[in-house]
């Protein structure tokens, strides 16, 4: 074939293959995916394969590049499993799919992965199907625990919550039967009631981890110091400080 062209080498393209068009000449390029060949411009791939974006593709099967396929690096997530995947077709095209496991009801669905990435940063993915969005009934998880389907936070009534605890759970409820588990398990971290303008962030988006090392104070109102859930303000930390103090200065009154 004459090389009045640069033919940089790529897998997928056969440069002994060749045909004319009208337009230019054209190559032959074969899909890594389908593994149907196909003819392109021989100027065009050219290029693209010098500039280092060219997969060899076709368009049915261009959202499944390896960079789509690998997602070492994505945002960790309990109802988001990166290992298992599935190509799914969508119009006239097919794309990697990445698996989601409901929360509440434990099916496994297959959705877009960006999406799902996109969620998990902006710290608004549960990961609950549609089905269970749309419950209004809540999730049983033991006695006296339960998960309000419609937010998604783990509620405690009085029967889940032992003796030595009462007082603390009272304090929190106010005039309702109800409070939710980790403005428990944050009051407990410091030792007092939380007040009604301290606020508590789930720093991995899911709603139902209420381990203390998932959870973060901050507070309510623009004009308050750590105001946001921004994690820069410290006031969480000045409170578990402060909660500290407390515990240190209660040892040396009682003394020996």
């Amino acid at each position: 074939m004459p090389r009045a062209f640069s033919t940089p080498p790529h897998p997928t393209v056969d440069w002994n293959v060749t045909k004319k068009h009208p337009k230019g000449s054209l190559v032959q390029v074969t899909c890594p995916v389908c593994k149907k060949a196909r003819f392109e411009s021989v100027s065009q791939v050219g290029y693209r394969i010098r500039q280092g974006r060219f997969t060899g593709h076709c368009y049915a099967d261009r959202l499944l590049g390896l960079h789509r396929r690998n997602f070492t690096g994505q945002p960790a997530h309990p109802a988001v499993d990166w290992t298992t995947t599935k190509v799914i077709v969508q119009g006239r095209q097919r794309a990697t799919h990445v698996a989601v496991i409901c929360p509440l009801c434990a099916q496994t669905r297959f959705c877009q992965p960006g999406a799902v990435a996109a969620k998990i940063r902006g710290g608004h993915f549960t990961g609950r199907c549609a089905s269970c969005i749309r419950k209004k009934t809540a999730v049983m998880l033991g006695p006296g625990r339960r998960i309000e389907t419609s937010k998604g936070y783990v509620v405690l009534s009085r029967e889940a919550i032992p003796p030595d605890e009462i007082a603390l759970f009272d304090a929190l409820r106010g005039n309702r039967n109800l409070v939710l588990e980790h403005r428990l398990v944050m009051s407990k971290s410091l030792g007092r009631p939380l007040n009604k303008w301290e606020l508590v962030d789930h720093m991995d988006g899911d709603k139902a981890n209420n381990e203390l090392a998932n959870l973060r104070l901050y507070r309510r109102g623009q004009d308050e110091p750590g105001a946001t859930q921004g994690y820069g303000t410290y006031y969480h930390e000045w409170q578990q400080a402060v909660s500290r103090i407390r515990e240190l200065e209660a040892g040396r009154h009682e003394g020996p």
